[in-house]
């Protein structure tokens, strides 16, 4: 039998021993546990400067305090009269935000509740809030073109300043505080000095193309993330507002971001329960992480030094992934 010249070389190649395709580790799994068990699933969770406490608010409005080194609970509360949407550590106490332009204050100590004051507008619902981390401040945002400072346990003690920004849609404070960025709902971010609570009308982003949802500066203030209903995660250089890079990979929502202390990765958790590891000097994903809950990702934070990962996604606790073999 003959064969086509053309078609010699085919049947050679396909007759002759192939070399086996190599086969790719497949990257190592990264250690996942629960911690700080609850009884109703964790919407918000913050950590005291040390890390050694976890401040939890639930989905059932109650809040406790957990030892870290224990794994025990310290105290609980019930907020059923006063839901709270967000929760954090200030100094000796913790502070929770409530939807009427208001805050509750307990001692870190034993849970103690401590006298409180509200913002002066009542009428509008809040929709973020801001808590500095020496509990100088607590700033509240609403769907009303202003934004409301109160000073914890000083009557009175309250700042209003317009923004005309369509109303608020996320704010985030610098890490020393000093800092306030706010999201509008028409599509900008905007900056307010929290010590003298002036608006910094020349700085301003606008390149956004939708509302932002979620903003996280880094730990250095030099950088600030921001994500909306395009899925992206886009980080600005704090100093000139400009688009540093667009991160896209998410196929739901980012409601939780987190840098690791030495800015090098941020942790990205969205509405599918999915968290991914951006390597910010690439701008690739490092590692997905999965929560064996399935729910969404409301809240993450890095611990330890950057050697583990917080997260709240869905389950009657925490999210513990061990990151020190990365």
């Amino acid at each position: 039998m003959s064969f086509p010249t053309p078609f010699l070389p085919l049947l050679l190649f396909a007759l002759a021993p192939q070399e086996p395709a190599p086969v790719s580790a497949p990257a190592p799994s990264i250690p996942v546990r629960t911690i700080a068990a609850t009884s109703s699933p964790v919407k918000r969770f913050a950590l005291d400067a040390k890390q050694t406490h976890v401040a939890l608010l639930l989905e059932n409005h109650n809040v406790s305090l957990v030892s870290r080194a224990k794994d025990e609970r310290l105290w609980l509360l019930s907020e059923k009269l006063f839901p709270a949407f967000d929760i954090d550590i200030a100094g000796e106490c913790v502070f929770t935000s409530l939807t009427m332009a208001a805050y509750a204050a307990f001692k870190l100590e034993n849970g103690e509740f401590l006298p409180a004051t509200g913002a002066p507008d009542f009428q509008a619902t809040t929709a973020c809030s801001a808590i500095d981390p020496q509990g100088r401040w607590v700033w509240f945002g609403s769907e009303r073109t202003s934004v409301q400072r109160v000073t914890p346990g000083v009557v009175g003690a309250w700042s209003v300043r317009q923004l005309g920004h369509g109303g608020s849609t996320a704010m985030a404070l610098s890490p020393d505080g000093d800092l306030l960025a706010v999201a509008g709902a028409d599509r900008t971010i905007r900056f307010v000095n929290s010590k003298s609570a002036q608006v910094d009308d020349k700085k301003v982003f606008e390149a956004l193309d939708a509302p932002a949802l979620t903003l996280a500066f880094d730990p250095k203030s030099a950088l600030l993330v921001s994500t909306g209903e395009d899925k992206l995660l886009r980080i600005w250089t704090v100093a000139s507002g400009k688009t540093r890079a667009k991160l896209a990979g998410h196929e739901g929502l980012v409601r939780a971001l987190a840098f690791d202390p030495k800015s090098a990765l941020l942790a990205a958790g969205d509405e599918k329960g999915v968290v991914k590891l951006w390597n910010m000097s690439k701008g690739e994903v490092l590692r997905e992480l999965t929560c064996e809950g399935g729910g969404a990702v409301t809240d993450l934070e890095f611990v330890d030094k950057g050697k583990a990962l917080l997260g709240a996604c869905g389950i009657n606790g925490l999210c513990l992934w061990d990151l020190s073999k990365l």
